[in-house]
């Protein structure tokens, strides 16, 4: 729907009027292109745009920092080499596990067929693929995962698949070792450290750095914009190290280290920020072309699920899932590492029906789930969500950087789901049907849903539907082409927000993510910075 110039006038008003500012930028139409809409922080190929802009830096997410295509290693044998029938009835799951400990690398055929699993398939290996012969045919017909819930009045939460299992998961460990710590502070946006020692730190390597919440709660405070600063509860919930952000050396000299990419955040000496060495067992690892469906019981409702979970990449990087169907799930993605592709993934219901639960009519928790300090640069792309979760895109627990890219979803339920999830984005997203929230968040209180700079940029859905209620609890939310905002339920009063408000199919470019991407390569000709 599109909504006039006099309207932004309007809410920016209504945001002085409020809170004393607003960032409401009115675009004016340029060439080339009748009709399209250019960003005050983008403009046409980037010329208004800084690594120091509240438009965070998307560019390098997903497999390999989004600089190569996912790879197609070749098949090195089939589950039927390890007895797996296929037939819908024999429980194949012990050929499948015989089959992930044999293949040392490459990929494990799933010829086409009907194979019924009893127990989580995890792979923990770098570069084994499980990969389908057909993706409507190579079908894992999965039973769920029960865990302990002896735990009285507690449900389904308390147990062990909530609390990480999945039919199929790929799973590592992440190592690390302290190599210095950060002696000057630094700003969000400089590329520059200045560190204790520089031994041992080279160009090209991959490196953490970590920043603890101290007592103050001062760099929580720091993840929402010094919002909510004095809540004693917030500052218990945010303990420890939060933030542990993992980046490229692009040069050392003297004391210095200069990074790959711009910080996302401050860097302050009250927070302890150490640079430690990383290195990941499982990468270039991913689950491919098949199907993966559940019984298709009537779902149980919000936090009663009984363990149809689909797929987890846990402490694994640079892995993928490729062109993966999953149906009738309680959980469809859960993703605990970085930088890595969920691409061509369709969530949908065939048996189930939406149950209500939660205020909402849904056919299960979570479509996908992005979640915890490491989770970062996660790209989320061409995908579908057929059906209806509580919570379909979800961010949580510091998660940054992660991006989805050309969703198409039946509803929105953008979930941010507390505990500081920041700079993330969602871009040229197309929703069947707005007639529910755009933001429909849960999580722990009394934290906010979401930290800083949240960035919504094309985002389109028919007729004249509104986007529902704006969270006005999003610090420096950013809100370009985002359709239906003729028809706020609530008054965006937040000094720190950027609307740019038009239709999202006039939007140029239409997904930010790529208009990055296209310049960091341009700018180094490598894809890197």
């Amino acid at each position: 729907m599109k909504v006039s110039r006099q309207l932004a006038a309007t809410l920016c008003l209504a945001m002085v009027l409020f809170s004393g500012g607003c960032s409401v930028y009115q675009s004016q139409r340029m060439e080339p292109g009748s009709g399209a809409r250019y960003s005050g922080l983008w403009g046409v190929a980037g010329e208004r745009w800084s690594e120091a802009s509240r438009l965070p830096d998307f560019s390098a997410a997903g497999y390999r920092s989004g600089g190569r295509e996912l790879p197609r290693p070749p098949v090195v044998a089939s589950v039927r080499d390890f007895g797996a029938k296929g037939d819908g009835t024999t429980d194949d799951t012990a050929a499948f596990e015989a089959a992930l400990v044999a293949v040392d690398a490459g990929a494990l055929l799933v010829p086409r067929g009907n194979y019924r699993i009893s127990r989580p398939l995890s792979i923990r290996r770098p570069g084994v693929v499980l990969r389908g012969e057909d993706a409507n045919a190579s079908v894992i017909m999965a039973a769920p995962i029960h865990g302990d819930c002896s735990v009285p009045n507690q449900g389904p939460p308390n147990c062990a698949p909530y609390q990480g299992a999945a039919m199929l998961e790929i799973e590592g460990t992440v190592g690390g070792n302290r190599l210095a710590t950060v002696v000057v502070a630094a700003s969000r946006g400089e590329r520059r450290l200045r560190l204790s020692s520089v031994a041992g730190i080279r160009a090209g390597q991959w490196i953490r750095l970590t920043m603890r919440n101290p007592a103050d709660n001062s760099l929580g405070c720091h993840l929402y914009l010094e919002r909510g600063c004095l809540n004693p509860e917030r500052r218990q919930w945010y303990s420890g190290r939060i933030v542990d952000w993992l980046v490229r050396v692009e040069s050392v000299a003297g004391d210095t280290v200069t990074l790959e990419r711009a910080l996302r955040l401050d860097v302050r000496m009250g927070w302890s920020p150490e640079i430690r060495s990383f290195s990941a067992s499982v990468e270039d690892s991913g689950i491919e072309n098949l199907s993966l469906r559940f019984s298709g019981e009537a779902y149980a409702g919000h936090n009663n699920e009984q363990g149809h979970y689909g797929i987890l990449i846990r402490d694994a990087y640079n892995c993928w899932v490729r062109d993966v169907t999953i149906i009738d799930a309680d959980r469809g993605v859960d993703i605990r590492g970085g930088y890595n592709t969920i691409s061509g993934l369709q969530l949908r219901a065939a048996l189930r029906t939406p149950q209500l639960t939660a205020k909402v009519f849904a056919t299960g928790h979570y479509g996908v789930s992005v979640a915890g300090p490491r989770s970062q640069d996660n790209l989320i792309e061409n995908s579908v969500v057929q059906t209806v979760f509580v919570h379909n895109l979800s961010v949580a627990s510091f998660a940054n950087g992660n991006v989805f890219s050309g969703i198409r979803s039946a509803v929105p339920h953008f979930d941010h789901h507390g505990a500081g999830a920041y700079e993330n984005l969602y871009t040229e997203i197309s929703l069947a049907d707005s007639g529910q929230d755009l933001f429909l968040s849960g999580g722990r209180r009394p934290d906010e849903p979401g930290g800083a700079r949240t960035t919504l940029w094309n985002v389109v859905f028919p007729g004249s539907a509104s986007l529902g209620r704006l969270p006005q609890d999003l610090p420096g939310l950013t809100l370009v082409g985002v359709d239906g905002m003729a028809a706020y339920r609530a008054d965006p009063t937040m000094p720190d927000w950027w609307v740019e408000s038009w239709p999202g199919a006039e939007t140029m470019p239409p997904n930010i993510y790529r208009a990055q991407r296209a310049l960091r390569e341009q700018r180094d000709g490598t894809g890197r910075r």
